[in-house]
């Protein structure tokens, strides 16, 4: 499974979860998760990034795999050397502090599948800009707060904007007709 941990998520669906190591031992260097993996004869196909997976480790890249669904909480959380990270077409939620404290983090492309961004995912990277899918419907609390974003599109699909998500935004133009129905603090 080339150095990288999993845990069965579930033995009929066959899917599985990326997972951390231990406690000791980090990940390094450039990453690639594959789409499936095989155990004990049978092949499994990898939907999550579980929380914590990557947590503070030492990696600079990741490609991610078709049919991702998730990125767990805290996955990729102070991983202080990341510069690069390919998101599949496919990904429904990025969870809360996934990317928190990426500080080489420059650019990111979300793919279009995009639904959820939790809070704090991507809180204290190093963006300057970000082009949220059209289909997304939540942005967490304080999700890019510690970028330095001007300017931001919020699609119509978004119905759900929370605490702090721009704070830095000067300019933030809302698409459709009207602004989310739940919008708190957001600018």
């Amino acid at each position: 499974t080339n150095g990288i941990y999993y845990n069965i998520i579930s033995d009929t669906d066959k899917t599985v979860e990326v997972t951390y190591q231990n406690n000791y031992s980090k990940y390094s260097g450039d990453i690639v998760i594959p789409q499936f993996v095989n155990y004990n004869n049978t092949q499994y196909q990898v939907i999550r990034i579980g929380d914590y997976a990557f947590n503070s480790d030492d990696i600079t890249s990741v490609k991610l795999p078709e049919g991702l669904q998730e990125i767990g909480h805290d996955a990729f959380y102070s991983c202080d050397a990341l510069t690069n990270v390919e998101l599949p077409e496919g990904l429904i939620s990025i969870g809360s502090m996934a990317f928190c404290s990426c500080d080489a983090l420059t650019n990111i492309e979300l793919p279009n599948s995009l639904e959820y961004i939790s809070s704090s995912a991507f809180q204290n990277c190093s963006l300057t800009s970000i082009n949220l899918p059209n289909k997304i419907t939540s942005i967490g609390g304080d999700a890019f707060s510690g970028c330095d974003i001007k300017s931001v599109t919020i699609p119509a699909s978004v119905l759900h904007l929370y605490d702090n998500s721009f704070p830095s935004a000067k300019k933030i133009i809302f698409l459709g007709n009207t602004k989310p129905s739940e919008i708190t603090n957001s600018i």
